[in-house]
Formats: structure tokens, sequence, C-alpha cells
């Protein structure tokens, strides 16, 4: 091997290595940009109505204990994403209902005993 065949292999190496590095960089900055654009903006609102006494009730990380029925809603303001409503009471869970809250929206729920009110907790 000569000294003249070894340069241009090292350059095609070395532009090569840089390229990758770089798309690499790139792919991996767009990704982050594009997971913080998802997460940013304004926060969304959850209005939640109780229908039970004596219960807790939690809404992603916040969690509330009901002692009397109340007919005022719950206002929660969370960050867009996945969250879960469950309310229980005595160790036993009541209600379970998962949900995906968009930047901006508002998502009204009402938590309610379906082994009280089977299915649907309308009036009849």
């Amino acid at each position: 091997m000569t000294i003249s065949y070894l340069i241009p292999s090292f350059v095609q190496s070395a532009i090569l290595a840089r390229v990758t590095q770089y798309t690499v960089g790139t792919v991996m900055g767009l990704t982050m940009i594009a997971f913080i654009a998802s997460r940013a903006g304004s926060s969304a609102e959850v209005v939640l109505h109780v229908t039970e006494a004596n219960v807790e009730v939690s809404v992603g990380s916040h969690t509330l204990r009901i002692v009397d029925r109340s007919y005022e809603p719950i206002i929660f303001h969370l960050a867009p994403g996945p969250y879960e409503l469950v309310m229980t009471r005595a160790d036993q869970v009541l209600y379970r209902e998962a949900f995906q809250l968009r930047s901006g929206e508002t998502c009204v729920l009402t938590a309610y005993d379906a082994n009280r009110f089977g299915s649907d907790p309308s009036p009849p």
C-alpha cells in the first residue's frame, strides 16, 4: 500500500463519518423539537362531575376526597397527554375511565357508581 492510496480512503471515511454524524444529530434534534412542541402550548381543562359522596377521585397525579355530594363541577388544568380517572370508596374501584387531552381542549367527565346506575348514569 502506498500513501497515495491511503489518503483518498481516509478522506472518504472522514466525510462519511461527518455526514452520518450530522444526519443523526439532525434527526435527534427534530425529534426533540417535535416532542417539546407536542407538550407546549396551553394546558387542557378537565371538568369533572362526581355523583357520589364519601369517595376518593384521582385524575393523573391529583387526588381529591369527596365527603358530601356536591353539584359543583371540579375543574383541573392539566398538560396535554393521556390520563385516567379513577373513583374509589374503601379500596373498591367504583369508576375508571382512560382519556386523552389535547392542548387547549376541554374534556367533561362524569364519575358515577356503575353498579348502582348500570351502564348509563342519565335519569330515565
